[in-house]
């Protein structure tokens, strides 16, 4: 909810189309064929809206191949380092760093959790900022922290 909360926020009062590029957005269905093309349409139709950076990053996030993918949000995260899509770049892009753990690349895997440690520093009040701080907990447990079962 926050996440849709802060998108419709930061893009709602574009000048030139109003909430029409919104309204397109919420048309499509993230779970059906063809998603990344429509999305590369949208993005294609309104080149100038204010959401056009949060079109790409939803493209780029929805390339199945992995390091194509990563690729594509970097290239994001250079293309757009002011935009509101930027946190939301910046998190995909460390959560495929960070997932490099089994795969041997602890270079990769630290790079990712380097990245969460910016994203949760600048953008700590927006979701994505939120969403890697927890992250952290998770990667980044407290040292001398004992973990305990509570009964129900």
């Amino acid at each position: 909810a926050q996440q849709l909360r802060e998108l419709i926020l930061a893009n709602r009062n574009d000048p030139n189309y109003g909430v029409q590029p919104l309204q397109a957005l919420a048309e499509l269905d993230p779970h059906r064929s063809g998603y990344q093309d429509q999305l590369a349409r949208l993005a294609q139709r309104y080149p100038d809206a204010l959401l056009y950076d949060n079109l790409v990053v939803l493209w780029a996030t929805a390339i199945p191949d992995r390091a194509q993918r990563a690729a594509k949000l970097l290239a994001c995260i250079q293309r757009f380092p002011t935009g509101d899509a930027l946190p939301e770049a910046m998190f995909e892009l460390a959560d495929l760093e960070v997932q490099a753990f089994g795969s041997g690349d602890e270079a990769r895997r630290n790079a990712g959790i380097a990245r969460m440690r910016e994203i949760a520093a600048r953008f700590g009040q927006t979701c994505w900022g939120k969403r890697a701080a927890e992250r952290l907990r998770i990667l980044e447990p407290k040292q001398g922290s004992t973990t305990r079962a509570v009964s129900p």
